[in-house]
């Protein structure tokens, strides 16, 4: 077994209690640390699994189990070249020159939006593709990123179904026909 890090987010919350880590103990979250940051409350897991998948659907589970819900895996999926940089834990001059095409093979993804105020957004899970490809990340990373992103989407896909699942009805006809 190994062990894996990650922040699960729970829905509706914004403080975190002792009501609610004693609930998130005797649910099996004693691998877990409950804390709260801007207005959001999130356990800090670091558990032992076979996978990162079975790793989080377990904790996923046992939040549940305590009467939680669980917001989002903490993973943000929209990088900049500084996210991308601290992430690999090279300077985020490397990261330029790989964007520019300067240093490694070429065809970095390019990025997924220039926000209004100029600084371009990256998905970490095609940089995370790119980066195994070209054999500078192990490819656990690419793995992890994808189950978060897969995970994080049927979590929002639940929640919209609660507030509007006449919208969310005709967009899943509409996309998946």
């Amino acid at each position: 077994m190994k062990t894996y890090e990650f922040t699960l987010f729970i829905d509706g919350m914004t403080e975190s209690t002792d009501e609610f880590a004693n609930a998130m103990f005797e649910a099996g979250c004693d691998d877990g640390t409950c804390g709260s940051s801007c207005g959001r409350v999130f356990i800090a897991f670091d558990r032992e699994a076979d996978s990162f998948l079975e790793a989080v659907l377990s904790a996923i589970s046992d939040v549940h189990r305590g009467g939680y819900q669980v917001w989002r895996i903490d993973e943000a999926d929209q990088v900049t070249q500084s996210d991308i940089a601290r992430r690999l834990s090279v300077s985020r001059q490397m990261v330029h020159q790989y964007v520019s095409g300067q240093r490694g093979p070429g065809d970095f993804p390019p990025p997924m939006s220039d926000t209004k105020s100029g600084q371009k957004l990256w998905s970490w899970g095609e940089v995370a593709e790119w980066l195994h490809v070209n054999n500078f990340l192990d490819e656990e990373i690419v793995e992890q990123s994808s189950i978060i992103n897969v995970i994080n989407s049927f979590l929002s896909i639940r929640r919209e179904e609660g507030l509007k699942p006449q919208l969310v009805k005709t967009i899943r006809k509409a996309v998946l026909s």
